[in-house]
Formats: structure tokens, C-alpha cells, sequence
């Protein structure tokens, strides 16, 4: 088993996010800690990036889970099938799966084993077909998880370029929490390219309004070298978070308000999504990231429009 671990990096006034892969814990984790300039700040699980044949016959997609009990979240890689139909069959994350899924009768969205509710997200429009955004609620090992959902169509490995890039473009929905306070919701727009022949991509946030886009703190949040794994966009560990400050303010990194930037945990996860006639490149992208500080944490779902194809 592989792991990462998540490390920030103080560079001037901007954060980077470092991510190390390891395939033995013995003498990687010893030499990071001992930089000056690297705080080790969790190990997780790393998704492997290896295209399997399954891959473009299934669902795919992204949930950030939360404990409803308790304050945290945790990005985790989402794959599904379908029916003939063209209903959703089973979830699967974490090792763990929902399944004998069925339609609610009152709402877009499905129920099944955990005691697992999804109900579609009206805000992001109601769409006749995947990709959708859900809020998904379920239960197991008498813990209860809540948060959003997003799930389509995967794309399959060849459809994906290997050269040129794409544009993707649509919103986001955020929240923004303080300690001791309550989450404020955030509305904006994003902007992802996708960069097919560097392996790379990068997210632009803007037009943020909303409850909590006074104490936010910024009014652009830029992400980059996201690290295009098979058919996702990851936190690759080498990008920088920079955010700019209003009134043609600093570019700072989020969260800071003096000259030292706020250690963070920052997590990306996104999926490219199959055009509706195949094959051909991906029409659509959606996922969610997190940023967890000790002053806030910001977290967000994204679902692109389609992208229509040159004619």
C-alpha cells in the first residue's frame, strides 16, 4: 500500500502544499521532518492513478464526507456502476459500498443500503442526466457522514488528450467556517484548465459572494499544478495556493492577515467527465477541495457546464 504525506511549505508569502508518495515510510518521513522548511501534518491513503479496464464503463466522481458529529472533512475518490437503464446501481469509497440503490419517488436523487439518502442539488440545476451534484447522507459503524457528492459518467483513459488543452468553467458552492462559529455558505465561479500535455491543471475561483464573502478575506483564490492522475485532477503537492485580497490588495496565501502565512491542510479532488456521445474527450469536470486551517476552513463542491464541441 502506498501512502502520501501531506506537508506545507512556506515560500515567501505563498503556500505550497506538498504531497510525498511513499512506498516505505523508513527514511522519506525522516528527511522531510527534519527540513526546516516542511511540517509534517498527516499521512492518508494515496489513490493509485493506473487506468484499469473498468475504466469509462463505470461512474465516477468525488465526496467530501464529514461526521455530522464532528467538524472535519475528508475528499475521497468515488466509483459506481449503473443499470441498463441508466440508473444509479452501487457507490463505492473508502472500501466501503452503497448499495441496491433505488430512485426516490419525491425527489432527483437515491436511497439504498446505510441508510444512504443522495437528494440532487437544485442550485446546480436540474439536470435529465449525470453528472449531477448531490448531498449525500449515510451511516455505518453507528457513525453518521454528510456532505456533497458529485457523480457522472467516467471517462475512459483514451478519450483523455494527450496533448492541447480544455477549459472548463461552471460553479462553485462553498462554506466557510471559523471556529466556534457557524458555516457561512459562498457562491462563485471557477475556472479549470486542464493541461493535457504538461499533466497539469489549474483552478481559478472568482466572483465570490455570499454570507461569508466579507470575513473570506480574499475575492480570488488561484490553485495550481494539479496533477492529472488517469481520468482526475489531484492535489499534485508541488502547486501554490495564492489568494488576492480585495481592493487590489497583496496576493497573500488564504487566510493570512499579517506577513506569515497560516499553516493549512489543502486537498483537491476532481474527475473528468464522458461527453454524451462516445467516444470523444471530456465535456465536463467536477469535484470538491478543502482548506483546513486553525483560523477557518473553506470547503467547496464544483460542477462545470458542458463543454460544447467545436463544430
Amino acid at each position: 500500500m502506498a501512502w502520501v504525506g501531506a506537508y506545507t511549505v512556506f515560500k515567501g508569502s505563498v503556500l505550497a502544499v506538498v504531497s510525498v508518495a511513499l512506498a516505505s515510510c523508513e527514511g522519506v518521513v525522516d528527511d522531510v521532518k527534519a527540513s526546516p522548511t516542511a511540517q509534517l501534518v498527516g499521512l492518508v491513503k494515496n489513490q493509485p492513478c493506473v487506468l484499469t479496464a473498468r475504466e469509462g464503463r463505470r461512474l465516477a466522481g468525488a465526496y467530501l464526507r464529514q461526521p455530522v458529529a464532528a467538524k472535519g472533512y475528508d475528499p475521497i475518490f468515488v466509483t459506481g456502476r449503473i443499470t441498463r437503464k441508466g440508473l444509479t446501481r452501487n457507490v463505492a469509497f473508502d472500501d466501503r459500498a452503497i448499495r441496491r440503490l433505488r430512485p426516490l419517488q419525491d425527489e432527483d436523487g437515491f436511497e439504498g443500503s446505510r441508510s444512504s439518502i443522495a437528494v440532487a442539488r437544485a442550485s446546480f440545476g436540474m439536470r435529465a442526466d449525470l453528472p449531477k451534484v448531490y448531498d449525500l447522507t449515510y451511516s455505518t459503524r453507528k457513525i453518521d457522514y454528510e456532505g456533497p457528492l458529485v457523480l457522472g459518467r467516467s471517462a475512459a483513459g483514451f478519450e483523455v488528450p494527450t496533448s492541447g488543452s480544455q477549459v472548463f468553467s461552471g460553479r462553485v458552492e462553498m462554506e466557510l467556517t471559523r471556529p466556534g462559529g457557524e458555516a457561512q455558505p459562498l457562491l462563485g465561479q471557477f475556472t479549470f484548465t486542464a493541461g493535457y500535455g504538461s499533466k497539469r491543471g489549474v483552478m481559478d475561483v472568482a466572483g465570490i459572494t455570499g454570507e461569508g464573502a466579507s470575513d473570506l478575506g480574499f475575492i480570488q483564490l488561484t490553485w495550481d499544478q494539479l496533477f492529472l492522475c488517469g481520468t482526475r485532477f489531484v492535489s499534485s503537492g508541488q502547486g501554490s495556493l495564492k489568494a488576492q485580497t480585495p481592493d487590489d490588495g497583496p496576493v497573500l496565501a488564504p487566510f493570512q492577515t499579517g506577513r506569515e502565512p497560516v499553516p493549512l491542510r489543502a486537498t483537491f479532488e476532481a474527475t473528468q467527465f464522458a461527453p454524451p456521445d462516445r467516444p470523444g474527450p471530456p465535456t465536463s469536470l467536477g469535484g470538491v477541495f478543502v482548506l483546513e486551517s486553525d483560523v477557518g476552513t473553506l470547503s467547496a463542491v464544483f460542477l462545470s457546464e458542458e463543454v460544447k464541441a467545436a463544430e
